[in-house]
């Protein structure tokens, strides 16, 4: 509003705050309806046996860290979610890897955004709702976007390069 206070003639202020009030309304719905869903599935009583499933994946170092988040990340529907939950859950293991800190969080801070993008992440539902299109209309390129570049970016560079680097 600070920068657009010349654009936008002082009659039509309250009318352009309650258009912008009203148009977010449904984005923070959505967002909250999810955030509560991320909750409600580490409440399962699949959700341990899930974690002890990825706590028990036997591969690279540099691997896991990717690979375990990107699954909680994908059952919790969150990045920040996920990221959260595998901290939470597999703290210990990350430790226990022997290799520096600093690499788990570079590469599963990228992790974390690989498969969070199903159809039911809340990204996916306010970018629906914001363009008014369908899952059927823009998924497949979505997926394209925000699954296949990330995991390529995650899975054949990053940890490579950790890898090298660390």
């Amino acid at each position: 509003m600070t920068l657009m206070w010349k654009q936008i003639p002082m009659k039509d202020w309250m009318k352009t705050i309650n258009e912008g009030a009203a148009s977010s309304t449904g984005v923070m719905l959505n967002t909250a309806a999810i955030v509560g869903y991320a909750g409600g599935v580490m409440l399962l009583p699949q959700f341990p046996e899930i974690v002890e499933a990825v706590k028990n994946l036997s591969m690279n170092p540099y691997l896991f860290p990717a690979v375990s988040t990107s699954i909680l990340s994908a059952v919790s529907a969150s990045s920040s979610g996920g990221i959260s939950v595998t901290y939470g859950a597999l703290a210990e293991n990350f430790i226990s890897l022997g290799i520096p800190l600093e690499a788990v969080h570079r590469i599963s801070a990228m992790a974390s955004g690989t498969v969070d993008s199903l159809p039911h992440c809340p990204a996916i539902i306010n970018l629906l709702d914001v363009t008014k299109t369908t899952h059927k209309q823009v998924y497949g390129d979505v997926a394209v976007l925000t699954i296949l570049i990330p995991s390529i970016a995650v899975y054949a560079v990053l940890v490579p390069l950790c890898m090298l680097i660390y």
